[in-house]
């Protein structure tokens, strides 16, 4: 059988003077001395057999035969057309009680979903769910300064769907949550994972939140992630960081880990939010911010050391990518990405008329990809990035770990090989 190497083969130097191979379409990590590396790249059949078969059984070596890229834009194409999931992303407003600097919403106008559109948005989701399950997303805004819709259509999608096709989260800033709408949560909406964002420790998120009302946010957010882990809500914590913030938020990961250790519902990852300053310098400075991150988080036990070294991103775009799932505005108006939900251009239609402009929604469901894209050996991790990035609504579209990719795998390379020393120790009982 004729081989070949992969197409989304990624080499690099290690620490060592080997060459380390990370495969981006089966996330195999091996490395290599100088003359097997010289050897898979000029005449794979040099290789010592066993080498060989290694390669092989790790999607080093494929058959010559078989159309890598084809591959992975089978799996685009079918989560882009065939999602088995629709996600309704529904704004029930698009007021908040806080004043974050970097919102991309702050511009909207403030609207408020009446109790008349909340009857027609769980009519139309029904109407085009077909025989598909369903995620429905809440969203603003701030989603809980508007509860009355959550109430109508959380009420109407489970009496018509059942509660094994309708599923709900709820994304939110956390501050509105008493323990009656925790206790409602779990109940009435049957909301099984909350997200929520935190952009420093104590005085650092008050800066960058400026909340309207609320005093002491940060203790008040503190024991509402707390009241909703003790109602066994899975609870998401999403960090934002940036050049400006990036250090305050490892005191940040130290007070999370001080105050919800043990708790097995609860996951924190952090979020770059953008680049600050040219590219040279903020590619290097993106690197320190990750790195900063990734090692406060398994310092505190958030992350293993392996999973904090990683480079799996995700296996399809987004569900704005999706032909079967839409944001859904105040207004009733039809969206495919909340980023964009500032421009009315990118408006694709309304749910009294469904679509209505099939070429803007053409452009967020579009199965090829840009030419940079197609010939990324990091594709099958990204699937091409954000849409919305490629659309121009934000500035990135890559995976943060891109740029600094080599130095990623280095560090996962040692972890590995850590670990096989350490199992053989284990096996010889020394």
């Amino acid at each position: 059988m004729n081989l070949k190497p992969s197409i989304y083969n990624f080499y690099f130097d290690t620490d060592d003077g080997k060459m380390g191979v990370f495969n981006s379409l089966s996330k195999a990590l091996l490395e290599l001395d100088p003359n097997e590396y010289t050897d898979l790249i000029n005449d794979n059949t040099l290789l010592p057999a066993e080498i060989r078969e290694k390669l092989i059984e790790n999607s080093i070596l494929v058959p010559s035969i078989v159309n890598e890229h084809e591959k992975v834009n089978l799996v685009r194409t079918n989560g882009i057309l065939n999602a088995s999931e629709s996600v309704y992303r529904i704004f029930t407003t698009t007021d908040c009680n806080a004043r974050c600097f970097y919102c991309y919403e702050k511009n909207i106008e403030h609207q408020y979903m009446s109790g008349e559109i909340a009857d027609e948005v769980a009519r139309f989701i029904v109407e085009h769910l077909d025989n598909r399950s369903c995620l429905i997303q809440w969203f603003g805004g701030e989603p809980l300064m508007n509860t009355e819709v959550i109430d109508i259509i959380t009420d109407k999608l489970r009496k018509a769907l059942g509660d094994n096709r309708v599923h709900f989260m709820m994304i939110t800033n956390g501050s509105l949550i008493s323990e009656k709408i925790a206790d409602k949560m779990v109940e009435t909406w049957k909301i099984t994972r909350v997200q929520i964002s935190l952009d420093g420790a104590s005085e650092e998120y008050k800066k960058r939140k400026k909340y309207v009302s609320i005093e002491d946010a940060f203790n008040v957010l503190l024991n509402n992630i707390r009241m909703l882990l003790e109602k066994r809500i899975f609870v998401s914590i999403r960090i934002n960081y940036d050049a400006g913030n990036y250090k305050n938020v490892t005191e940040l990961i130290d007070i999370l880990a001080q105050n919800f250790k043990g708790y097995r519902n609860l996951h924190v990852y952090t979020y770059h939010i953008f680049k600050t300053g040219g590219k040279e310098v903020a590619d290097s400075l993106l690197k320190e911010e990750w790195f900063t991150m990734q090692g406060a988080l398994v310092k505190a036990g958030f992350l293993s050391p392996l999973d904090a070294s990683s480079l799996v991103i995700r296996k399809a775009q987004c569900f704005a990518c999706s032909s079967k799932s839409f944001v859904i505005m105040p207004d009733g108006s039809l969206y495919k990405c909340a980023l964009a939900t500032n421009d009315k251009q990118a408006c694709v239609g309304d749910i009294n008329a469904g679509i209505t402009d099939y070429s803007v929604f053409e452009k967020w469901c579009d199965t090829s990809l840009r030419a940079e894209c197609t010939e990324c050996l990091f594709l099958p991790l990204c699937q091409g990035g954000c849409r919305a990035g490629a659309l121009g609504y934000i500035s990135e579209h890559c995976f943060t770990q891109k740029e600094f990719a080599a130095d990623v795998l280095r560090e996962r390379l040692k972890i590995l090989k850590g670990k096989g020393d350490r199992d053989e120790r284990k096996r010889q009982g020394t």
